[in-house]
């Protein structure tokens, strides 16, 4: 009997005017230039997961994956900036050449340093935890002062977390996921946003029509929904349901192990579970990656159907229809990405005119 082919899971991110793509071989970043043709980035690269043994075990390859996403992430965009602004800047030099009559070269394009990516990434990740575990903790204290939850807790003025975990990450949980909403549902009144978010939608049509082995043709991809389990936006939606069953269990542990700390005073007693919080969650994100990708193989199972739905609703937020021109760069980055050869070590680069994806 033959051995199944192993199916490829493509992945990508919308970028300014783009899209970027993620194959076993390396990814592809596309974007649509004003002249309307497509300047493509090809970068060979193998994942860590892929490279060293002990990454790729569960619950690890998760937290790898996603801090090489986010720094992919990050590159895709600054070059698909570079390729935007770039654009106006040559014009203008042009201009300015025209004028003087002189031949100087454009100016150089601006670029992140490795230590400006280091610092983005930190700065990223603090504001994502203040955000998403300080803010939404604090407010679920404070929100024990009103009378229903001092009635429903049996608490001395407050909701104490070590005393009602379930309750009281359920609560911080739906704060988690209004925060994230309310940010996306604001920056998505952003005319440039709404654009990212219609490259998005772009992105997830031609995963779907690759993934269900269709050519990628206009009319292909373009029956295809915007919606995806696979996102980032889904990824979201499944960690906060984790965190709030790991986060219960946490607040939990602590007092198991350590009964005095019940007796601390509250702003000790709420930095450590606050920071407890923040170390565990490359567990939760771990495992809310091992549920998606669960999720992905046994795409019939109930339960995982049911994780993904808050996702999908919130994709109708961060994804948005696409038209024809930007599903042609979403379909031109997959084929670029998919033909990136396992020799290839160096990046290349390619350009399209208006339509020679699609042939």
């Amino acid at each position: 009997m033959e051995k199944a082919e192993k199916k490829i899971e493509m992945g990508g991110q919308a970028v300014i005017e783009g899209v970027m793509m993620r194959s076993p071989q390396g990814y592809s970043i596309a974007v649509r230039k004003k002249d309307k043709s497509i300047k493509i980035k090809n970068i060979p690269y193998k994942a860590l997961t892929k490279r060293i043994k002990i990454l790729g075990f569960p619950f690890i390859r998760g937290v790898i994956t996603l801090f090489e996403m986010l720094v992919i992430g990050l590159k895709g965009l600054d070059y698909s900036v570079n390729e935007w602004e770039g654009q106006d800047e040559k014009d203008a030099e042009q201009k300015k050449s025209a004028n003087l009559g002189s031949d100087s070269p454009a100016k150089e394009k601006r670029q992140i340093s490795v230590m400006g990516m280091i610092g983005l990434m930190v700065f990223s990740l603090s504001l994502a935890m203040v955000m998403t575990v300080v803010v939404p903790n604090l407010l679920t204290h404070f929100l024990g002062f009103l009378p229903f939850f001092k009635k429903t807790t049996g608490a001395a003025g407050h909701l104490v977390e070590e005393q009602s975990p379930l309750i009281y990450n359920l609560i911080s949980g739906m704060f988690r996921a209004i925060v994230l909403l309310l940010y996306i549902w604001l920056v998505s009144f952003s005319k440039d946003i709404r654009r990212v978010f219609e490259y998005h939608g772009a992105e997830h049509k031609t995963v779907f029509a690759f993934e269900d082995g269709k050519p990628l043709t206009l009319e292909n991809v373009r029956a295809y929904t915007t919606f995806h389990p696979r996102c980032g936006t889904t990824f979201l939606g499944v960690v906060i349901i984790v965190s709030i069953i790991v986060f219960a269990f946490l607040a939990k542990l602590i007092t198991i192990v350590y009964p005095p700390f019940t007796e601390m005073n509250f702003i000790f007693r709420k930095a450590i579970i606050i920071l407890s919080h923040i170390i565990f969650m490359p567990l939760v994100a771990g495992t809310s990656y091992e549920v998606i990708k669960y999720g992905s193989r046994h795409k019939e199972n109930i339960l995982t159907r049911l994780l993904v739905i808050p996702g999908l609703l919130s994709q109708r937020i961060t994804t948005k229809p696409p038209d024809d021109e930007q599903i042609e760069v979403g379909i031109a980055s997959l084929k670029a990405a998919m033909a990136i050869a396992p020799d290839q070590t160096e990046p290349s680069m390619t350009i399209l005119a208006p339509g020679d994806a699609l042939k």
